[in-house]
């Protein structure tokens, strides 16, 4: 009887951990296989080929095409700033809700809701620092005078 609660208890949050860890290892392996043989095929460029298997929909790939990878690469990084502050948000809403709602019904803040509401609050500062940080470094790049890069002959 023991053993088996001391099973229950222990082994069975290992054993979830290491089956979503398996399938995240399975899933990124997949998506590798594809890639290389797509790039085999020649079927699309890297990067669009990364794009379109990552994204699960095929037409960011043919939009990508027109893009060069700079772009593409903004693209990006602006997309995972907004993620951060879409979980921030929903993190801290859950965090602050929890808290609130622990406050009424016993008086004392739950600490799973302030665990959420601060990791919320840190996902809300990493976007306001990264937007920060992108909008400056667009700001302080300046564009390059024509004739003026590697290879003009102008030594």
């Amino acid at each position: 009887m023991v053993i088996g609660i001391v099973f229950v208890v222990f082994l069975t949050p290992i054993l979830l951990v290491a089956l979503v860890v398996w399938y995240k290892v399975r899933k990124t392996r997949l998506q590798n296989e594809t890639m290389v043989k797509l790039a085999e095929r020649g079927a699309l460029p890297p990067a669009e080929a990364m794009q379109a298997v990552v994204g699960g929909r095929a037409d960011t790939a043919i939009a990508a095409s027109a893009a060069p990878l700079a772009e593409q690469a903004r693209t990006l990084r602006r997309a995972a700033a907004w993620s951060d502050l879409r979980k921030g948000v929903l993190m801290g809403a859950i965090g602050l809700a929890t808290t609130f709602y622990s406050m009424l019904d016993d008086g004392t803040a739950n600490w799973l809701g302030l665990a959420l509401l601060f990791v919320g609050i840190g996902y809300c500062a990493l976007w306001y620092f990264e937007d920060r940080q992108a909008t400056a470094g667009r700001a302080a790049a300046p564009a390059p005078a024509p004739g003026s890069g590697p290879g003009d002959g102008q030594n």
